[in-house]
């Protein structure tokens, strides 16, 4: 299954994952990356924001090792602003 690396360690950024995680994830992004690229607010502020409405630290919060509930639950969260 594939998933993103960091690029100086090859260390794997996520939990590897089903092709319906896979795909509830590219939707998470997707709702994420509209958030915070539409000018509301920049990317820091954006995890914060996701982090404290999700109730999770900081080294969970990555996009790449939610389930498909927890991505579930990021759409929800962006689609409302946060």
């Amino acid at each position: 299954m594939k998933h993103g690396a960091h690029q100086a360690t090859g260390e794997p950024l996520g939990f590897p994952a089903d092709a319906e995680t896979r795909q509830a994830r590219i939707r998470a992004h997707a709702a994420f990356d509209k958030l915070w690229k539409g000018g509301k607010m920049n990317r820091h502020q954006a995890y914060k924001r996701l982090r404290v409405s999700m109730g999770i630290g900081k080294d969970e919060c990555h996009i790449g090792k939610f389930t498909k509930e927890q991505c579930g639950l990021v759409v929800d969260l962006c689609n409302s602003g946060l």
